[in-house]
Parts: C-alpha cells; sequence; structure tokens
C-alpha cells in the first residue's frame, strides 16, 4: 500500500486476523512504527512525522 505523506495510516487489510506489520519508507528503508490493531481486518499505524512509503501484512 503506497500513502501520502502523513502521521496516520488507517488500514483495512482485509485479512480477518492481526498481522504482523512491516512499513518500509520512500527511500525503502525499514521504519519503525506504533501499530494498533481496531479489529481483525483494521490497523492504524501512527509515526512521528509525515511520511510516505509502503505498508506489508503478514
Amino acid at each position: 500500500m503506497l500513502d501520502t505523506s502523513k502521521t496516520e495510516w488507517t488500514v483495512n487489510h482485509g485479512l480477518g486476523r492481526y498481522p504482523n506489520v512491516q512499513v518500509v519508507d520512500s527511500a525503502g528503508d525499514v521504519i519503525f512504527v506504533d501499530v494498533e490493531h481496531v479489529d481483525s481486518n483494521i490497523a492504524i499505524l501512527r509515526y512521528n512525522t509525515p511520511m510516505t512509503g509502503r505498508a506489508f501484512f503478514a
């Protein structure tokens, strides 16, 4: 998932479980974020500064 520059991403991953999350910024570097699993299909990812990148759910 590619997202615009925000400090919070709400993601409907639709996996029906609480997956592991890995986030990569637009430069390709893995970054650590706060993850809140709202339910088994939605996660909120929070960052200290706005960023663009991709979130991977496994």
